[in-house]
């Protein structure tokens, strides 16, 4: 009986955990994350080549205290490959119209926002800079972070 309830909740947990073949946060200044406070991620990791979709990841601490509905940010993303970079400006919904908060988890909530989508070689290496957009001073997240999505496991989800 044990060994049937172990079971269940490993095939519970697997089935829950995110397909994303790369997943890196970067802490940010919890009481006052500020244009100064950049986030600089580097990725370097050996996956499949094909098509990823590029997703941004907050995490908000467990006292939030943000009132805002939304996050501007700014991302810049440079790759190796392409020998390019490309800025673009993403929002991120925190909240509902109801104020219901957004995202998964009990201490704290990530929230994960696509992007874009990339073809990239089986060599990823970049970096990513995301920096909060608006001039006023950002409270209550904790990390910053990018996650890489086969798009086949995105079209499943």
């Amino acid at each position: 009986m044990r060994n049937i309830l172990l079971f269940l909740i490993i095939l519970i947990v697997v089935g829950c955990t995110s397909h994303a073949a790369y997943t890196v946060f970067q802490p940010v200044p919890i009481e006052n994350w500020t244009l100064k406070d950049t986030a600089k991620i580097q990725l370097d990791a050996i996956q499949p080549q094909g098509q990823y979709a590029l997703n941004i990841c907050v995490r908000t601490t467990a006292v939030y205290r943000n009132q805002q509905m939304t996050l501007p940010l700014q991302v810049t993303h440079k790759w190796k490959h392409l020998n390019d970079s490309c800025t673009d400006s993403i929002t991120i919904v925190l909240a509902d119209n109801t104020g219901h908060r957004m995202g998964d988890g009990i201490n704290h909530r990530d929230i994960v926002t696509y992007l874009t989508t990339l073809h990239l070689p089986d060599t990823v290496s970049g970096c990513i800079t995301i920096l909060p957009y608006p001039n006023d001073t950002i409270q209550g997240f904790s990390h910053v972070g990018v996650q890489l999505i086969p798009t086949d496991e995105r079209a499943r989800r």
